[in-house]
């Protein structure tokens, strides 16, 4: 599997053709696209938001039903705890969605495909920018 962080999957709803490379390149690859039930909160709030909120809801939830949701376990909250110590001890902290996210990815032990910063910062992820 291949972790697709929220802005990524904006980006492939909006039909960025970059975003839906990669899918094609995951795909053919004998990966399965997946993404977070954190990311699918993000999803659906962002829709909620939207000036279409009907239409970009139906498109949220045909796309999560393709992918695999990783959940969010106690060993991610173990994970994300780590990363959140970690990063308070340095002065760098990150958003706490970002940190549980960073857990799930960890834990899971797949690549995340993401531009987010913050994943750069967090470190020891499989992280690849797209």
């Amino acid at each position: 599997m291949v972790c697709l962080d929220t802005e990524f999957l904006i980006a492939f709803l909006r039909g960025d053709e970059r975003a839906a490379s990669v899918v094609r390149q995951i795909e053919s690859e004998g990966r399965r696209p997946a993404t977070t039930i954190l990311n699918a909160y993000e999803l659906f709030k962002g829709a909620l938001f939207s000036s279409r909120p009907e239409s970009n809801l139906k498109a949220v939830r045909d796309l999560l039903e393709g992918l695999t949701i990783i959940p969010l376990g106690v060993a991610s909250c173990q994970t994300a705890a780590g990363v959140h110590a970690r990063l308070k001890r340095k002065g760098e902290l990150v958003g706490e969605f970002d940190v549980l996210i960073a857990g799930m990815v960890a834990e899971s032990q797949e690549r995340q495909v993401s531009r987010d910063e913050h994943f750069a910062r967090i470190g020891g992820l499989n992280s690849r920018t797209w």
